[in-house]
C-alpha cells in the first residue's frame, strides 16, 4: 500500500475516533501518544519502520486538525445565538416545501445554514437558487454533541423565523449556475417521462429521490438496490465513458471534456461525499499519465478522503460518505480474487468458447463487484439501518444492466429534448418501458421472504460475526470454499431459529420519536396498538421490522385508539408490510381525510374493519384484550382505550385521552390494578392525572416522545408519578422499551 494511503488512512481513523467516539480527555491523550511514538520511530536510529512513523502521523494531525476545526469553525458560532433579529440569507438550493412551511439551505455571512420558514397565507414559501431571504427570526448553532448530521453536509448554523419574510430574486452569478442548471434538469425530466417513471429517472440521473414513496424506497432498501439513485462513482464512471466514446478515445480531449463534465457535474449535485469521492478519483485517474505517473486506485481513494476530511473533519459522521468509500474500499480489494474464484466453478471447456466465456465473465464480474462491496458494507448497513440484503447479489445481477443502460440514455435523451423535444419525448416513452420493468423487479423482489434480514434479531447478529470469522479463517488457511458453505448453511437455520418462542409475554414500545407505536405478543398472538411517528412512515416500517425479526408476518389485530397522524402516519406501510386479519377502529370525528386512506388501503388489501362503538374482549394465546369504546366522541383526541392482561400482568393504554376523559373512563368502567399505564398524549399536562394514577396503582410508568415543541412530557405529570414512587421509563431517554415475562 503506498504511502498517501496509509497516511490517509491513519489520519481517517483518528478524525472518526475524535468525532465519533472518544472524548475530549482521550483525544488528547491518543494526541500526546502518537507524537511520542512518531517521535521515538524518527529520533531513535534502532527503531525502523517507515509504516508506523506514517501512521502515528496520521492519527496525530487526524486529532489535531479536528480539534483545530471544532474550535476555529464551530465553537465561535455560538456567540451568534441570542434575541431575534433581522436576517439575510441566500438560498444556495431549491427551498423544500413541507407541511409547515419550507426548508432551504443557505447561506449566512459565508457559513452553510438551514434555514426553517413558517407557511403562510398562500401555503409554503418558494425559494429558488440565489434567492435573498430577509426575515425576522434568531439563529441557532449546531453543536457537536448534538447536532452531527448537520455537521457532516458543513451546515453549522440553523436559522429559525419568529416574524416578516421576504424574498427577493437573487442575481444569475457563475457559482450558483451549476444549482440552476440541475433545477432546470429536474424541471425536465419531470417533463419527458411519463408520471408513473418520471421519480425513478429523476432519482436515477440526479440522485433527488424525494419524489419516490418511501414505500418504494423502503423496498429498493430491502432488495439492495438503494445505492443505483444515490449518484456516486458508477454514474461519474459512465459519464466518462460516454464522453470517451463519444470523443473517439482521443485521450487529451476526452480527457479535458471528462474533467469539466465531472466536476460540473459533481457541482450541480452540491459535491455529496459519495459524488465528490468519485470525481477525485476519476480526475486522478484521468491526470496521472499527463504527470507521467502510474495510477493507483487505493492511492486515489485515500487520497480523495483525506480532501474531504481536510475540508471538514466531521463529514466522517456522514453515512453516506462511510458505505461510499467502504464500498469502492471492498470493490478494489476483493472484486478480483472473487470473480477469478467464481470463474473456477464453471468447466473448462465452457470457458474456452466465446460465448459461455463472454456470459460467464460478465456473471462471476458482477457477483464479485457486489460481494466485494458487500465486505464493508454490511456491517455499516447492519448498524446504520439494521437491515442485511442476502438479495442484493441477484438484485444486482438482474437489474443492474438494465438501470445502468437507463443511465447512460438518460443525459442524452435530456440534451436532445433542447435541440428536438419531440424525439426526447419519444425516446423517453421508450425508456419508460425498461424503466417499468426495472420498477416492478424492486418491487417483487424487496417482497422476497427472508430476502433481507435485520439485525435487531440475535440470530442475525450471531450469523454476521459467524460469517466474517470463517472468512477470516477461509483467508488464512486458503479454504475459500468450506467457510461460505457453512456461513450458508448457518443463514438457511436463522428463519427457523427466530420462529423459536423465548417468552410467553412481550410488550414493546417502539422509539418512533413524537409519536405512539405499541406491539403486545402474547403467547402466539400478536398485537399493534397505535402506529405513527415523527417520521410516519418509517413507524410502520419499524413495527414490521420488530415482528419480522422474530419471525412472525401477521398481526392478529392492529388498533389504533384515534386518527391523529402521530398514532397513524405508519399504518399504511404497516399494512403494507405485515399482514393484519383485522383492523379495530374508533368511530369518531377526523379531519384531512386521515381516516379515509386508512379506510381506502383496508379496502385495497381486502382487510375486515372492525367499528369499535361498544366495549369489546378479544380472546389472546395465554392472555386477553378489552377494548374501551370511547368515552365521548366531541373530539379528534377522544378515542378508544385498552386494557391488556396476561396472567396477573395488566397494562393500560389510554391514547391521547384528556384529563376529563379519564374522569369519565374511571366512573364507567372497571379497572383493576395494573403493572404498566402508557401515558397519555406523550406525557402532556392535560392527561395521566392524579386520579387515574391513585386508582390504577401503576408500578411503572411508560412515555413515548420524541423531540418536540409541546413541552412533552410536561413537569406535572413527572412530579405525579415521582410522589407515587411510580418507575418512569421513556423512549427519548431510554430508546425502545422492552418487557416480557
Amino acid at each position: 500500500m503506498s504511502v498517501l494511503a496509509i497516511f490517509s488512512l491513519a489520519f481517517a481513523g483518528a478524525t472518526a475516533l475524535y468525532v465519533l467516539a472518544l472524548p475530549m480527555w482521550a483525544s488528547m491523550a491518543l494526541f500526546l501518544l502518537a507524537i511520542l511514538t512518531w517521535g521515538l520511530i524518527c529520533f531513535l536510529p534502532k527503531l525502523k519502520g517507515k509504516h508506523f512513523r506514517l501512521v502515528a502521523a496520521g492519527v496525530a494531525l487526524g486529532l489535531l486538525w479536528s480539534f483545530v476545526y471544532e474550535t476555529w469553525q464551530i465553537r465561535p458560532l455560538k456567540e451568534l445565538e441570542g434575541e431575534t433579529m433581522e436576517l439575510r440569507l441566500v438560498a444556495i438550493e431549491e427551498g423544500t416545501a413541507q407541511d409547515w412551511g419550507a426548508r432551504v439551505l443557505c447561506t449566512y455571512d459565508g457559513v452553510r445554514t438551514v434555514a426553517y420558514l413558517d407557511r403562510g397565507e398562500n401555503g409554503s414559501p418558494t425559494v429558488n437558487v440565489g434567492d435573498v431571504i430577509s426575515m425576522t427570526g434568531y439563529l441557532q448553532a449546531v453543536t457537536v454533541e448534538e447536532d452531527l448530521p448537520y455537521l457532516s453536509k458543513d451546515i453549522r448554523l440553523i436559522a429559525h423565523q419568529e416574524g416578516d419574510l421576504s424574498i427577493a430574486h437573487g442575481e444569475e452569478t457563475v457559482g450558483n449556475l451549476p444549482a440552476r442548471w440541475y433545477s432546470q434538469v429536474r424541471a425536465r425530466i419531470r417533463q419527458l417521462f411519463p408520471a408513473d417513471t418520471a421519480p425513478f429517472a429523476l432519482a436515477l440521473l440526479t440522485g433527488d429521490t424525494g419524489e419516490l414513496s418511501y414505500g418504494f424506497r423502503n423496498q429498493m432498501a430491502l432488495a439492495g438496490v438503494s445505492h443505483v439513485v444515490a449518484v456516486s462513482g458508477m454514474h461519474v464512471s459512465l459519464i466518462c465513458a460516454l464522453v470517451l466514446n463519444l470523443c473517439l478515445r482521443r485521450k487529451r480531449l476526452a480527457a479535458g471534456i471528462c474533467l469539466g463534465a465531472m466536476w460540473f457535474f459533481g457541482a450541480m449535485l452540491g459535491f455529496s461525499p459519495s459524488v465528490t469521492r468519485a470525481v477525485l478519483m476519476n480526475s486522478v485517474l484521468l491526470l496521472a499519465p499527463f504527470f507521467k505517473r502510474e495510477y493507483d486506485s487505493l492511492t486515489a481513494l485515500g487520497f480523495a478522503l483525506l480532501l474531504l476530511l481536510v475540508k471538514n473533519p466531521f463529514s466522517v459522521s456522514s453515512v453516506g460518505l462511510q458505505l461510499s468509500f467502504a464500498s469502492v474500499g471492498g470493490i478494489l480489494l476483493f472484486t478480483q480474487p472473487i470473480a477469478e474464484n467464481l470463474m473456477k466453478i464453471f468447466p473448462a471447456k465452457w470457458r474456452r468458447q466465446r460465448v459461455f466465456r463472454k456470459f460467464i465473465t460478465f456473471l462471476t464480474t458482477s457477483v464479485g463487484t457486489t460481494m466485494g462491496a458487500c465486505i464493508f458494507t454490511v456491517p455499516l448497513g447492519a448498524y446504520y439501518f439494521e437491515t442485511v440484503s442476502i438479495i442484493s447479489v441477484l438484485s444486482n445481477v438482474i437489474l443492474l444492466p438494465v438501470i445502468t443502460a437507463m443511465f447512460t440514455l438518460g443525459y442524452p435523451v435530456v440534451i436532445l429534448s433542447y435541440f428536438l423535444y419531440p424525439v426526447a419525448e419519444l425516446m423517453a416513452q421508450w425508456m419508460s418501458v425498461p424503466i417499468r420493468w426495472i420498477l416492478s423487479g424492486i418491487e417483487f423482489l424487496g417482497n422476497v421472504p427472508y430476502g433481507a434480514l435485520y439485525s435487531r434479531s440475535i440470530f442475525v447478529v450471531l450469523w454476521l460475526i459467524a460469517t466474517y470469522c470463517l472468512i477470516a479463517l477461509g483467508v488464512t488457511f486458503k479454504r475459500k470454499v468450506l467457510p461460505l458453505l457453512l456461513s450458508l448453511v448457518m443463514l438457511i437455520a436463522v428463519p427457523f431459529l427466530q420462529k423459536i418462542p423465548t417468552e410467553s409475554f412481550a410488550f414493546t414500545m417502539l422509539d418512533v420519536g413524537q409519536g405512539q407505536c405499541l406491539v403486545a405478543e402474547v403467547g402466539s398472538s400478536v398485537v399493534v396498538i397505535d402506529c405513527g411517528g415523527s417520521q410516519e412512515e418509517a413507524s410502520g416500517e419499524n413495527a414490521a421490522r420488530e415482528l419480522q425479526s422474530r419471525g412472525k408476518f401477521k398481526i392478529d389485530a392492529l388498533i389504533l385508539t384515534h386518527f391523529d397522524l402521530d398514532h397513524t402516519g405508519g399504518v399504511l406501510q404497516l399494512m403494507e408490510r405485515m399482514e393484519i386479519t383485522r383492523l379495530y377502529l374508533p368511530d369518531i370525528p377526523t379531519q384531512d381525510g386521515k381516516k379515509d386512506r386508512i379506510l381506502q388501503k383496508a379496502e385495497e388489501l381486502a382487510i375486515p374493519i372492525v367499528w369499535v362503538r361498544g366495549d369489546m374482549s378479544l380472546l389472546l394465546d395465554g392472555g386477553s384484550l378489552t377494548i374501551f369504546a370511547p368515552v365521548t366522541t366531541k373530539t379528534e383526541n377522544d378515542g378508544l382505550c385498552l386494557l391488556l392482561s396476561a396472567s396477573d400482568y395488566d397494562i393500560l393504554v389510554t391514547g391521547d385521552l384528556s384529563l376529563k376523559g379519564e374522569r369519565q373512563l374511571l366512573l364507567s368502567k372497571a379497572l383493576p390494578d395494573i403493572e404498566i399505564l402508557i401515558a397519555g398524549h406523550h406525557g402532556s399536562a392535560d392527561s395521566t392525572g392524579q386520579e387515574l394514577l391513585n386508582y390504577t396503582a401503576p408500578e411503572e410508568l411508560l412515555i413515548s416522545v420524541g423531540r418536540n415543541s409541546h413541552g412533552h412530557p410536561s413537569k406535572q405529570v413527572l412530579e405525579r408519578a415521582c410522589a407515587l414512587g411510580i418507575t418512569v421509563r421513556r423512549t427519548d431517554q431510554d430508546g425502545t422499551i422492552r418487557i416480557t415475562r
